[in-house]
């Protein structure tokens, strides 16, 4: 992510909903909102002091920052839980061409499911460079 896209969505991030993707994919995943917090940031009230701050009209104290290891915990891209693209994460992930599709599933990856990938994708190099020696 380049600075100018960092700023852009700290200056303009939409707290309401976020915390409304955030209650989604809580819900989806059958978890609670304080075993997010405290799998993100060590504290169970985390997200909650984030609602409370909103629903005072305060800021919230949110910042992409702290806000990955949250998409890192609930399994979704930063993009989308900023607010950014269709609600549905379904929807979300789905949308565009296959180059925009496998690097939102792959961001949605852990350390080992993204080395797995990239195994896979060298082999298919691999195997695409093979094919056009054979024609040749």
């Amino acid at each position: 992510m380049q600075c100018e896209d960092v700023n852009r969505y700290f200056h303009r991030m939409d707290m309401p909903k976020i915390l409304a993707r955030i209650k989604a994919r809580i819900d989806e995943l059958e978890t609670s909102e304080a075993a997010v917090s405290k799998a993100s940031t060590g504290s169970t009230d985390t997200i909650r002091n984030w609602r409370r701050r909103v629903k005072k009209g305060e800021t919230p104290g949110a910042s992409t920052l702290t806000l990955q290891p949250v998409a890192d915990t609930l399994n979704v891209p930063l993009d989308w839980l900023l607010g950014n693209g269709p609600d549905d994460l379904a929807e979300y992930l789905s949308d565009g061409d296959d180059e925009v599709r496998f690097m939102r599933l792959y961001r949605r990856l852990g350390p080992k499911g993204k080395t797995a990938a990239l195994r896979q994708v060298s082999a298919l190099v691999d195997q695409f460079a093979q094919s056009e020696s054979e024609e040749d």
